[in-house]
């Protein structure tokens, strides 16, 4: 018996979410121009910048050393360097002894030498999405939707409460899921700099 079948294209996706609010479908993500399609615009970018923000994603995370700009800091700290172009939030271990830093303007400016960083990243396509959260995106663009485009009060608490149940909601089941990939404690890196999370 065939496995689940996953939205692949923003377009899949959007209709997805528009069937289970049951007001039809678009034609294309980019290009579509009913009321429909420009919900989709609207309220997608701002849920998966939500979701990738809000959570320490194994399966959308990375490593890297940050390349340090040429242009140091005004004043303040002794080196700037650029956050990498798909740069969502930190992620990894609480690291007590982390030189102290601050994130400007896409920079990072600390006093430390080196910085390596695991952070959560932006894929450039819905198939970088890991499967298991891809039901969580259905869920809470269904969400967001509902209210501009139902007048259902029970349909717009039925899929808020699909996509945000702290125990069996869409988006706290894709966190069970990425945190069975993690059991590994990150080592610590002496004079690197570790974060916990982008505050």
């Amino acid at each position: 018996m065939p496995g689940p079948s996953y939205p692949t294209t923003w377009t899949e996706l959007c209709n997805a979410a528009l069937n289970r609010l049951q007001v039809g479908e678009i034609t294309d993500f980019d290009t579509d121009t009913t009321n429909l399609g420009d919900a989709c615009r609207q309220h997608l970018p701002l849920l998966i910048e939500d979701v990738l923000t809000g959570y320490d994603w194994n399966g959308l995370s990375k490593r890297a050393e940050l390349v340090e700009n040429e242009t140091p800091p005004e004043f303040g700290y002794d080196h700037a360097y650029d956050l990498p172009s798909d740069f969502m939030r930190f992620c990894g271990e609480d690291e007590p002894d982390v030189d102290p830093y601050v994130v400007e303007s896409g920079q990072l400016l600390t006093d430390a030498g080196e910085v390596y960083i695991r952070y959560v990243y932006l894929p450039t396509a819905l198939s970088g999405f890991p499967h298991y959260l891809i039901p969580a995106l259905v869920a809470g663009l269904a969400a967001r939707m509902a209210r501009g485009l139902t007048s259902s009060d029970a349909l717009q608490k039925a899929v808020s409460n699909e996509y945000e149940q702290p125990i069996i909601g869409a988006l706290a089941r894709a966190k069970q899921a990425d945190a069975r990939l993690n059991r590994a404690v990150p080592p610590n890196q002496e004079d690197h700099v570790w974060h916990d999370e982008l505050r």
